[in-house]
């Protein structure tokens, strides 16, 4: 049985401890070990694309974020050649991909769905679950009581949350900067929350609409990734740094 709030994700400590290792390998050795350990970390954040939960998709984008500001200090501290600076391309473009915090959200809805079937007893137990503080047994609602069940007290609440995930889901498929225009509801979702006393979805989405935020802070992330590869391949081949990115194109990007 799922254990939604409640459930283990052994393999995220791992690999992240994991991509920290290769950050140091690659700020202490030579140039070549540094190629392999920042191409390792991009793979390491790939293995967990098509993982649909939140927290693998966060982790994901941490490790991009690694591999990007590890490849940052490798270029301030060693001469790279083509060779090195091409093998490494493809990692940070693999990096760019869509929907896969879409895929996240999809699963986080799906685990937080069961919450709004507590009663009244229950709900601070839900806020616990909900928040992270699950060092408590597993706890999942199954026994809504008549005042929650007659009143729609919690039934108004996750329709609320319903429509509200649908338009993130719907945002999260695209790329930004169309994806941040989320920001432009979200100061509506939250009066809206705080008008009608939507307890679970106060607690519940505005940690989910950042998401969105953090995925396109990655995008940008890799992006300079990719300009700062390509700017160094110019500089190699020309002695120069160009006087602007249209020089870049097509040759280095």
């Amino acid at each position: 049985a799922s254990l939604n709030a409640y459930t283990p994700f052994p393999h995220l400590s791992l690999s992240k401890n994991l991509a920290r290792i290769f950050e140091f390998k690659a700020l202490l050795e030579d140039s070549s070990s540094a190629v392999s350990s920042i191409t390792n970390i991009s793979l390491l954040a790939r293995t967990l694309n098509n993982e649909p939960f939140l927290i693998s998709q966060l982790v994901r984008i941490a490790e991009v974020k690694m591999a990007v500001i590890t490849l940052e200090q490798c270029l301030n501290k060693n001469q790279l050649d083509e060779s090195k600076l091409i093998g490494m391309t493809p990692a940070f473009f693999e990096a760019e991909k869509t929907n896969l915090m879409a895929l996240g959200l999809i699963g986080e809805r799906a685990i937080d769905i069961p919450y709004f079937r507590a009663n009244l007893i229950e709900l601070d137990k839900v806020a616990d679950a909900l928040l992270g503080q699950t060092n408590q047994q597993p706890f999942i609602p199954t026994n809504p009581d008549g005042i929650t069940r007659i009143s729609g007290f919690l039934e108004r609440d996750l329709n609320f949350y319903l429509r509200t995930m649908e338009t993130n889901i719907s945002f999260a498929m695209l790329c930004p900067p169309e994806s941040l225009k989320i920001t432009n509801s979200e100061a509506k979702i939250y009066r809206e929350i705080k008008h009608k006393y939507y307890i679970l979805s106060g607690v519940l989405l505005p940690a989910l609409s950042k998401a969105i935020i953090r995925e396109a802070e990655e995008f940008a992330c890799v992006r300079e990734a990719q300009v700062g590869l390509a700017v160094e391949r110019f500089r190699l081949a020309s002695g120069t740094l160009p006087e602007n990115l249209n020089e870049l194109v097509p040759p280095f990007l």
